[in-house]
């Protein structure tokens, strides 16, 4: 017969065992999120960016994206922190031969960058995927993108034709002259856990056909924008219209943005979704 403290340690020791591997799972389960959230707009692989030709054997892989920081750390995104398939991301210097390109460095908590990327890889790989590296290495996270189009040389006809279609041409020009934060504007308040951000922007159309300004081609880190409800308590509301070829508008946007937001970034799109400007403010002050 089994002495009864016998029976309470064998007891004990068994839910120790069974609290133990409840417990490890759960911290392996909150400690490895993955802290990255990345969208991919466009990708597109060509021999030449401004007038520099890739390697022998190798294609210059362009793409569009996103990539948001959802975790409590700050992210440094740089030349060391993505790969692809058969490649890798190219040094900051090739960086200044694209259009519209993306602000590498820390991308602090809760926020977001958005601009392209120049990857070197090998021609005969057909199908793609990026891996994003964080934890110092230590974890990744894949982002598929599949096989992507050819764009054409500078030395192809179609090429001024086939860059605006893809969305790879700044048609855009857009001045921020302020940015602030606030919690009232006039006797409008935002939703709790969020905050107004004013802006007071110019936009140019460097294009040759209209540029439709709406609620839908304009973003925001953390939110999205509320002119359109807020016109009457503006001094200098930016309406909502078509901005026709090689003219500018001025006026102010109102944004509501998830109060945590740090970093602001304004993306602007065109018909087909795709990224033509994206403007970098950075941490903006808050008025009262």
């Amino acid at each position: 017969m089994i002495p009864k403290k016998s029976i309470i340690l064998i007891f004990f020791m068994m839910g120790s065992f069974l609290l133990v591997l409840s417990f490890f799972p759960g911290c392996l389960q909150i400690g490895n999120p993955v802290p990255l959230d990345i969208n991919i707009h466009s990708a597109y692989k060509t021999t030449e960016i401004g007038g520099q030709a890739s390697r022998p054997g190798t294609l210059f892989i362009i793409v569009n994206m996103t990539v948001e920081n959802r975790g409590d750390k700050t992210y440094r995104f740089d030349n060391e922190s993505a790969v692809i398939t058969n490649g890798k991301m190219l040094n900051p210097p090739m960086f200044t031969k694209i259009t519209h390109h993306g602000y590498w460095g820390p991308i602090p908590p809760r926020a977001k960058r958005t601009g392209e990327v120049i990857f070197g890889a090998s021609e005969d790989t057909q199908d793609f995927t990026i891996t994003f590296l964080y934890n110092n290495g230590k974890d990744s996270f894949d982002k598929e993108i599949g096989s992507i189009p050819t764009h054409p040389t500078s030395d192809s006809q179609n090429t001024e034709d086939n860059t605006m279609n893809s969305g790879n041409t700044r048609l855009l020009n857009v001045t921020i002259h302020s940015a602030y934060k606030t919690m009232k504007i006039e006797d409008s308040k935002p939703y709790t856990g969020r905050i107004f951000v004013v802006t007071n922007m110019t936009i140019e159309n460097l294009g040759d056909t209209d540029y439709s300004f709406t609620e839908d081609h304009v973003r925001i880190s953390g939110g999205g924008p509320l002119t359109q409800k807020l016109y009457d308590v503006l001094k200098n509301p930016f309406y909502w219209s078509s901005i026709p070829a090689h003219t500018k508008k001025t006026g102010e946007v109102v944004f509501s943005v998830e109060e945590s937001t740090q970093y602001i970034t304004i993306t602007f799109l065109n018909d087909n979704n795709q990224v033509i400007n994206t403007q970098d403010i950075g941490s903006i002050p808050e008025r009262g």
